[in-house]
């Protein structure tokens, strides 16, 4: 059983009002036989949505009513595909290729534009070191001496060897491998 609250019998006076006034002097229903034969008896230039129901009972009278399912009205997760025909599908499918094939060209071209810089560093600190050899001024200093020095003096040193191709460079003076690559320190058994 449904109690009625205190506003409902004015509202629904309001409502019934409204109602006779669009319909004419068509009768409302007043019992439910009548009330399920109630279709027939509106007049065929009143359409029963466009009838109104009266003031929401939450008083959001900005609300709109719901026609239709919220199920029918979108569909998301695994039912988004049954929103789309078969040729939107397909053109949404060629337009995202597209898209991934422009982005895969532009990393491309990134990552060739980094290397590029990076060769051209590598080649840049490769010309500095020449130079700065071919510039500088030095001396042949006794390996015996080395013992001697104190270690601002042996911050100074630099170390050049000959390689394979019969050009002089410098080398690391902590290394002491020979050119075997045998010998140096820590190659002694113990």
């Amino acid at each position: 059983m449904v109690k009625a609250r205190a506003g409902d019998s004015a509202r629904k006076g309001a409502v019934a009002t409204k109602v006779s006034a669009m319909v004419g002097k068509a009768k409302l229903p007043e019992s439910p036989a009548e009330a399920a034969h109630a279709d027939e008896a509106l007049p065929r230039s009143v359409n029963k949505n466009s009838i109104p129901d009266g003031i929401p009972t939450s008083g959001r009278t900005w609300k709109v009513k719901q026609t239709r399912r919220s199920s029918t009205l979108h569909r998301s997760g695994v039912m988004s595909h049954m929103n789309k025909s078969f040729e939107e599908k397909k053109a949404a499918k060629e337009k995202m290729e597209r898209i991934k094939a422009f982005e895969k060209d532009i990393k491309e071209e990134k990552l060739k534009k980094i290397e590029a810089e990076k060769a051209r560093k590598a080649e840049k600190e490769k010309r500095r070191v020449e130079n700065e050899y071919k510039t500088s001024v030095y001396q042949v200093i006794n390996p015996s001496k080395l013992k001697t020095m104190s270690k601002k003096q042996l911050r100074l040193v630099k170390k050049t060897a000959v390689n394979a191709a019969g050009q002089v460079e410098l080398v690391n003076p902590w290394e002491s491998k020979t050119a075997n690559g045998k010998g140096g320190k820590g190659s002694r058994k113990k």
